[in-house]
């Protein structure tokens, strides 16, 4: 047994979920009001989900099937974008991946779809029976739950139409789950993109759903319930609050819903990216004037091309020790951390894939990247949460950075599990 964590330095990952843990335990909001049953069930329910999903081979064959929703959903929302774009919707043709024609616009077809879904009653239904099955276990509400498992499959601009309705009536701890969620998993348009890039596909699908556990618990470690949730017992949910008259209306206003949303996705984007860029040339040119005065005072020193991402490769150091990675894994595993955080898991993604690492190292990577923790995220949950519920935007305000840091801890703490069991 004791062999079996010195293996691949598996005890790193013990202390990787502790710390985990316990930097969560020290950040949170109200220490006093944290759940610790709420906190116990998520664990043992990421341990279970992860041996189902890794050990068992029913649940490789449940992943299996669940990839193939995926990928016929996926065809689903693409056979719109392909009739309006033709050849610029194809990541295999000329252009290449375009974010703005092949991801966007899937904010638009899950918009329609579930305000559709909405209007027939079959969310809200959804919503109380997880209230139902769900709360008893987790000590959570219908409302966060719903988002939070909506994150793994829709992605956090996208999730949050499962509840908007209920949005403006949430509290603080239901609204920090719902962004650390987000921040948490990848939807699953962006995973079937990174499956065709290369990156392994039932790691992906894997982490996106032990993160929903993951998110739970490091959400309500930050910021435990300390209010009265609008939802509390087991009342019925229904959907008496749709305005919309027919089918045909709740598709439009969830398409405009929808177009509204990735619009400011894609405007958010463009200005925090640039921002970040704009930033990178500031310290890269700060680095040249400092490598100058070196020079002049004839000290026998190399100053480093200075970025953003170089500053945050110092962090991404002890996360890879965590994860029981050393040498060149180790190297490109936290420059490969620090570009996720500074730009997001696609740039990471990418560059991951363009260097040569050990197989090991290849699956904890995914898991430790796999989610939208990054600086662009808190602008785009504001503005896109923000439109959908304005009364929220100061908690929105308020929230941002620490749930940022809550979903790194998240992903930390899901791959430091994969690799206790792999």
């Amino acid at each position: 047994m004791m062999s079996y964590f010195i293996e691949h330095a598996r005890w790193h990952c013990i202390i990787g979920i502790l710390i985990s843990l316990l930097v969560s335990w020290c950040f949170s909001a109200a220490r006093g009001g944290i759940r610790y049953r709420t906190i116990a069930a998520g664990l043992v329910l990421q341990v279970t989900l992860g041996l189902c999903m890794l050990r068992a081979s029913w649940g490789l064959y449940v992943m299996q099937w669940l990839s193939g929703g995926i990928v016929r959903l996926y065809k689903a929302a693409s056979s719109g974008i392909v009739f309006v774009f033709g050849d610029l919707a194809q990541s295999s043709g000329v252009s290449g991946f375009i974010f703005a024609i092949q991801v966007l616009p899937m904010i638009i077809f899950f918009g329609a779809l579930m305000n559709l879904l909405f209007y027939w009653g079959i969310i809200p239904a959804s919503v109380h029976m997880i209230n139902k099955i769900i709360r008893p276990f987790l000590g959570t509400t219908g409302c966060e739950t719903a988002c939070a498992i909506g994150n793994s499959v829709l992605g956090q601009t996208e999730a949050p139409l499962l509840v908007r309705h209920y949005l403006a009536s949430m509290t603080a701890s239901e609204i920090f789950l719902v962004m650390v969620s987000g921040m948490s998993t990848l939807s699953a348009a962006i995973i079937a993109i990174y499956a065709a890039m290369g990156v392994p596909v039932l790691h992906l699908l894997t982490s996106s759903i032990m993160a929903i556990p993951a998110s739970i618990v490091i959400a309500k470690l930050w910021q435990p319930e300390t209010e009265k949730p609008h939802e509390h017992g087991d009342i019925a949910i229904d959907n008496a609050e749709v305005k919309d008259q027919s089918s045909l209306e709740a598709i439009g206003q969830g398409t405009m819903d929808g177009m509204q949303l990735a619009a400011t996705v894609g405007a958010t984007l463009i200005s925090y990216i640039g921002l970040i860029t704009l930033f990178d040339m500031i310290l890269y040119e700060l680095g040249v004037y400092l490598q100058l005065i070196v020079s002049w005072l004839q000290v026998d020193f190399v100053v480093p091309s200075l970025s953003l991402s170089w500053f945050l490769e110092f962090f991404g150091r002890p996360i890879m020790w965590l994860l029981g990675l050393s040498g060149a894994d180790a190297s490109i595993g936290a420059a490969v951390w620090g570009m996720r955080i500074a730009a997001n898991e696609m740039v990471a993604y990418t560059q991951l894939l363009k260097n040569v690492v050990s197989p090991r190292a290849l699956v904890l990577l995914t898991y430790a990247l796999c989610g939208f923790a990054n600086i662009s995220s808190i602008g785009i949950q504001l503005n896109s949460i923000g439109l959908l519920a304005p009364t929220q935007k100061s908690t929105l305000k308020k929230l941002g950075w620490r749930a940022m840091v809550a979903a790194i801890l998240s992903n930390l703490m899901t791959a430091c599990f994969v690799g206790l069991l792999m």
